[in-house]
């Protein structure tokens, strides 16, 4: 039995996503389109329309989501009657986030700062006490670094060269296809190995912080010195 009842592209109204909005039409997922900016909203609104009570949550930035791993993150979500669920230890763009719809609604209604509204469920990781989470830590020795999302050139040229070898051999490829393709061509970690992981912040003093350890990793310590006496 399936854990799966619908897929939802929920995309926004903007007319830029018209040939998103075309191309679900002709597929067996569903469309919602709302807000550009406020991804919170427009989350909240297609799991209202539809009736959904628990969301996965993935990215149109992280095109290799391995479903072995949506189906574990769902089983534990279900098993602990969790408000929030993440995976842990995945490649970064493998990771998987399941959210209940009251959860979710709870957060619409509280959450006032912009970046939340843009990023769904970082409200929740900035006040975990307030929601039952569960961590599902999935680490394994030989893909930490590895990345498959798309944050840059060098990714999506990696993605592309996944697709190219996997997909039409099985559309539903999963990390175990992709470690093995790596161990016949390693040459590809290379690909999009040095780029770094956009990253989320708290707020300035965490992202001044952030900004300050790279210039002292880099030997600019005077810059450094000067920037830490803006952050108290």
């Amino acid at each position: 039995m399936t854990l799966i009842d619908a897929v939802v592209v929920a995309t926004s109204r903007d007319s830029e996503n018209n040939a998103i909005a075309a191309s679900v039409t002709k597929s067996d997922a569903v469309l919602f389109r709302g807000s550009e900016d406020n991804v919170l909203e427009r989350f909240h609104q297609a799991a209202t329309e539809y009736g959904i009570t628990t969301i996965v949550r993935l990215t149109a930035d992280n095109p290799c989501i391995d479903p072995n791993f949506i189906y574990r993150a769902l089983q534990e979500h279900a098993k602990h009657a969790a408000d929030y669920t993440k995976t842990v230890g995945l490649p970064v763009g493998m990771n998987v986030e399941v959210i209940s719809a009251a959860a979710l609604k709870r957060v619409f209604e509280t959450a006032e700062r912009v970046d939340d509204k843009e990023h769904v469920t970082l409200y929740v990781n900035r006040n975990l006490g307030q929601f039952k989470t569960i961590g599902l830590d999935l680490a394994k020795p030989g893909y930490a670094d590895l990345r498959v999302t798309v944050d840059w050139k060098g990714d999506y040229a990696f993605a592309c060269f996944l697709y190219d070898h996997l997909y039409h051999r099985d559309p539903y490829f999963g990390l175990d296809r992709v470690m093995e393709l790596l161990d016949r061509h390693p040459w590809a970690k290379m690909i999009n190995g040095d780029l770094q992981q956009e990253k989320q912040f708290a707020g300035p003093n965490d992202e001044m912080n952030d900004a300050v350890e790279l210039m002292e990793l880099h030997g600019l310590r005077h810059t450094a010195a000067y920037l830490r006496t803006l952050t108290h």
